[in-house]
């Protein structure tokens, strides 16, 4: 069977929002996820930051979810629909925080950053204040 080339866009046209619908249901299971605080605040340069999240999500289901900081687990539920849990955390770098399913999936994921609190650097005064020159 021969189709010509506006009976192939026609095709297209009609099977792709099927296609791109499924593709957001897997994404609609989760209503809401959130990583809190998103910064983590350091004194030195290359120091781990040490911390308590908080980690909220909100599925339109109950479903089984891991989550992951980068490729280590931290957290896993079974058949939850809701969840809000405190866990304490070590950064050594910027990291990316992920909810995964069963199948290594991500449902969804955040950001967490690090900043450093350098102190400011004085710079020396080369004369007194009272100097007229």
């Amino acid at each position: 069977m021969h189709f010509s080339r506006l009976q192939l866009i026609i095709l297209v046209l009609i099977f792709l929002p099927n296609i791109s619908f499924s593709q957001q249901n897997k994404h609609e299971i989760i209503q809401q996820f959130s990583v809190k605080p998103l910064i983590c605040i350091t004194t030195k340069k290359n120091e781990p930051c040490k911390m308590t999240i908080t980690v909220n999500w909100q599925a339109t289901q109950p479903i089984n979810a891991c989550l992951f900081q980068e490729n280590k687990s931290l957290f896993c539920w079974k058949k939850q629909k809701k969840i809000s849990e405190k866990i304490n955390i070590e950064l050594s770098n910027d990291i990316r925080f992920k909810l995964l399913n069963d199948k290594a999936q991500v449902y969804a994921q955040q950001n967490v950053v690090i900043n450093t609190v350098a102190p400011r650097s004085f710079r020396r005064r080369l004369r007194a204040e009272w100097s007229l020159f």
